[in-house]
């Protein structure tokens, strides 16, 4: 009998002894700037950390603590990081709203869990981003034909950029 209880007990320890993590979880919190329309925005990612440890987000190469626009350009930040959103609640104190999102992050075997710049360098608001010039593949004459032969139609603008996506495939 006690043979039996050890095997099992060693069968069980041995087993756990392999598991390892797959993903990490954290939270990421918003909070209103004083006199500003931007969002102060920190990581909890559920290790221990003194009661005034800044937990805001950094840039690696500078140090400085990154700005964001609104929530949506924090979840963009995180998601460019490895990221994924799971959920998403506000909790409103003293008149001012905080926002929780929990975020998740699958492990690749053997990393370690910390989060990184984005590859092509230090993260940027899209905001700021500078965006490439449309370039004009109709033509003014090409739009007033399409206008004239589907206003008898009742169509769209939208039928019409679907229209010239189609044609200059």
């Amino acid at each position: 009998m006690k043979k039996l209880l050890f095997s099992i007990a060693s069968l069980l320890i041995i087993s756990n002894t392999y598991a390892q993590r797959t993903e990490e979880y954290c939270l990421v919190v918003g909070t209103a700037k004083f006199m500003s329309t931007k969002l102060s925005i920190s990581v909890d990612y559920g290790e221990s950390a003194g009661a005034f440890a800044d937990r805001r987000v950094r840039d690696e190469e500078s140090g400085k603590v990154v700005s964001f626009n609104s929530m949506v350009d924090a979840l963009n930040y995180m998601n460019e990081n490895g990221w994924e959103f799971i959920n998403a609640y506000t909790i409103t104190a003293a008149n001012q709203n905080v926002y929780h999102y929990l975020m998740r992050r699958r492990l690749v075997p053997g990393s370690q869990g910390s989060i990184a710049a984005p590859a092509e360098g230090t993260y940027q608001s899209r905001a700021t981003q500078r965006q490439p010039e449309p370039q004009e593949t109709v033509s003014e004459t090409d739009v007033q034909q399409w206008k004239a032969e589907n206003k008898k139609n009742g169509r769209s603008k939208n039928d019409m950029s679907e229209y010239f996506i189609k044609k200059e495939n």
